[in-house]
């Protein structure tokens, strides 16, 4: 029987690339694992095993993937999900429920889940490691019980970095920005924390173990939505889940404000990156204003009105002030004729990018 073993890293900043040095000391360490042909302990949910389990995959390593799920009754759709989200051979795959019924701490749980991967494991293989955390204290646990560690590849842990976050500069404004008199509906988008939502993590992580910068950022989810021609639909904050794109009536320079680093979600609100529609053309293509209604009153909202159109107009934010539009479902960009789109970037450099690939009129914020 082969041995087995698994790559322990605390975790990590939100935001990391292959730069990074507990990224390249892990690809080492797979490396190792696969010339020894051992058999890897993985699993999912926080990006430090995310990552491993997508390392293990593409490396074509013998996995052994302990899954955190809440009950048998969810176990069958849970690892259909995995399979298809990680691309995972099944044959190169033992998939080992850890049913936490009864366990509502998450905490709690993913230390029951480390725990198990490294009872099981045969060899430790320690990496980035932050002092006096969880991970630290179970590798001596387990250390004294002499199992085998390898600390090669060992890298001290990196406090985690500033957020992707910034503000317009006001002195580098575009007159075209400032001076902005069309009519359009924009979709803004953002950099994204996880995989984009037209691709698998499996993709996500590759990403991450091949780029020297981060692969996620709002300019790069700009070029992702053009390039596969499609804002795909979310339910995140949206009346009964519906899956709904976002559009707003604000002009860019009215959006400036809004560009603001929100800490509860470790992103922005908004960034400068955005696809305008010419508005009596995006109103022939199903996207239709918000109907804002007082969550402390009756309410008193046309019945007429889906559900998916309306919003709370809110207590300490008054989202009134994002005058938004919302399409159902995935908007499909091909619908769109080049002349009646146009879009935002923050720098002219990016700009200049856009335009030249695309051929798509695109204005950046900031002048270089």
């Amino acid at each position: 029987m082969p041995l087995s073993a698994t790559i322990l890293n605390s975790r990590q900043a939100i935001h990391f690339c292959r730069k990074d040095k507990w990224i390249q000391q892990t690809l080492k360490a797979i490396k190792m694992i696969k010339e020894k042909k051992l058999i890897l302990y993985s699993s999912i949910g926080p990006p430090n095993w995310e990552l491993l389990t997508a390392l293990g995959v593409l490396n074509k390593l013998n996995l052994k993937l302990i899954i955190p799920v809440k009950g048998e009754k969810n176990w069958k759709e849970t690892k259909k999900i995995i399979t298809s989200q990680y691309s995972l051979n099944l044959d190169l795959t033992d998939f080992i429920p850890l049913f936490h019924n009864g366990i509502n701490q998450p905490k709690a749980i993913m230390s029951k889940r480390d725990s198990l991967i490294m009872e099981q494991a045969d060899i430790l293989i320690p990496v980035s490691i932050r002092s006096k955390g969880n991970m630290e204290t179970l590798i001596e646990q387990y250390g004294n019980n002499t199992k085998k560690i390898i600390i090669e590849f060992l890298t001290p842990h990196q406090k985690r970095e500033k957020p992707l976050s910034y503000t317009i500069n006001p002195d580098k404004i575009n007159p075209q920005i400032m001076n902005w008199q069309n009519d359009y509906l924009i979709h803004w988008t953002r950099s994204f924390n996880s995989a984009w939502p037209t691709e698998k993590t499996i993709d996500f992580y590759r990403a991450i173990s091949e780029s020297v910068v981060y692969p996620r950022t709002a300019f790069r989810s700009l070029q992702n939505i053009i390039t596969t021609s499609v804002i795909k639909a979310s339910s995140k904050n949206m009346p009964d889940n519906t899956e709904t794109v976002s559009f707003s009536n604000l002009s860019p320079i009215e959006m400036v404000p809004l560009f603001k680093w929100r800490s509860r979600y470790k992103q922005m609100s908004f960034e400068p990156y955005g696809i305008g529609i010419e508005k009596n053309f995006a109103l022939s293509l199903n996207i239709l204003p918000v109907a804002y209604y007082d969550k402390n009153k009756p309410h008193a909202n046309d019945k007429n009105i889906p559900v998916w159109l309306t919003q709370s107009q809110g207590t300490k934010t008054n989202w009134k002030n994002e005058h938004e539009y919302r399409h159902w479902g995935d908007f499909q960009l091909t619908k769109i004729p080049a002349n009646k789109m146009c879009l935002f970037c923050r720098t002219e450099t990016e700009a200049k990018q856009i335009t030249k690939e695309y051929g798509i009129r695109t204005i950046s914020f900031e002048r270089d």
